[in-house]
């Protein structure tokens, strides 16, 4: 009896782990309940496809900048160019 007592984990701990379970699946319905669209629409891979195309921007911006020599410490330079790519999308 006294190994059972040592082995098991404290009260809180596992409130917490339902907390967070509970906490996620909130988050989720939220998210879902947000994107609502039209059945034949998928927000998911929209998402996905928006997501790759700002990431590429992004990455091109930097190695441009990177094979021109202008990123080092710059940063006003490469956030006014972030900022100019983002608004053409």
């Amino acid at each position: 009896k006294k190994d059972e007592i040592i082995n098991r984990a404290p009260t809180e701990y596992i409130e917490k782990k339902k907390d967070k379970k509970l906490f996620k699946q909130n988050r989720k319905e939220w998210i879902e309940n947000m994107h609502q669209s039209h059945p034949d629409d998928n927000w998911e891979e929209i998402d996905k496809n928006n997501r790759r195309i700002n990431t590429n921007n992004i990455r091109t911006l930097r190695e441009d900048l990177f094979y021109k020599g202008r990123l080092n410490n710059n940063k006003e330079y490469i956030t006014r160019n972030i900022h100019r790519l983002a608004s053409c999308n």
